[in-house]
């Protein structure tokens, strides 16, 4: 397991796939923590430290294993896809901190995107914006 809240270490899963595969074709980003709440009132969620460790594990560690990931995904003309949420999209429901962090992601995946097709690279992202997945955690 690997603690993605942890920005530096989280691109260690990138030499991990190059140790045992000897390059990346495709990069699958599809962690996140879920802070599903008001904001306004919870002063859990409102605590810097919170708030640092919900982007790291929703934002900077996305951003960290796609630096490590380029070089080998330039290499075999790889693929990127980031799993996203309509929430980056528009907001829905009590998910602020969350919606956040998607917005962040859409913003820095759509201008990379936009970077590689003017280098024309052989890299492509596909970002996808997906909507409510419902879980015993989330009900209708």
């Amino acid at each position: 397991p690997y603690d993605f809240s942890n920005v530096e270490e989280s691109g260690s899963v990138i030499d991990k796939a190059v140790e045992l595969f000897g390059g990346i074709d495709y990069l699958v980003l599809n962690h996140a923590s879920i802070a599903v709440s008001l904001i306004i009132g919870n002063e859990n969620y409102q605590r810097p430290e919170f708030i640092s460790k919900t982007f790291n594990i929703n934002v900077q560690s996305l951003f960290e294993l796609t630096f490590k990931a380029l070089p080998y995904l330039k290499k075999s003309g790889g693929h990127i896809f980031v799993t996203s949420s309509i929430n980056g999209e528009f907001p829905l429901g009590p998910y602020t901190l969350y919606t956040s962090t998607k917005h962040a992601l859409n913003g820095f995946f759509y201008s990379l995107q936009q970077e590689l097709l003017a280098r024309k690279s052989n890299v492509g992202i596909t970002i996808g914006a997906l909507g409510a997945i419902l879980t015993d955690d989330i009900k209708a």
